[in-house]
């Protein structure tokens, strides 16, 4: 009976636990102050990207990026119901660190050779 008794108890408790949902700190920065407020900032180009890094080879450096054509090898995680930054070979990104939350987006091919703010500016008026 005891082991009934807590097999039930443990069933209600795990009924009425609601689930975890991405509650993230409320953020009024815009786009483009997210991107100007990050550690890191460049366009590259997907080289590799696994379950838990991603490459870049440099497009545009920016802020705490190497050179134009070299590469950088940066971690990379998923953040649970928050989401997920999806990088496959080839892609183009703005790279503005690894948080679903952030500034970094998936952008043209031909804005590998913009300029950086040029397509910070784009993306913060279309309200990306």
């Amino acid at each position: 009976m005891r082991l009934f008794l807590g097999l039930m108890a443990a069933a209600l408790i795990a009924v009425s636990t609601p689930a975890a949902a991405c509650s993230p700190t409320v953020n009024q920065l815009s786009f483009k102050q997210k991107a100007e407020g990050s550690d890191i900032l460049f366009i590259g180009g997907v080289e590799e990207a696994g379950d838990d890094y991603v490459i870049f080879r440099i497009g545009k450096s920016g802020k705490g990026a190497p050179a134009a054509g070299e590469t950088i090898r940066l971690a990379h995680q998923g953040y649970g119901t928050c989401g997920e930054l999806k990088f496959e070979t080839g892609d183009v990104w703005l790279y503005a660190g690894d948080s679903p939350l952030g500034a970094s987006r998936k952008i043209e091919e031909k804005d590998l050779e913009a300029e950086i703010a040029a397509v910070v500016e784009r993306l913060d008026s279309e309200g990306k």
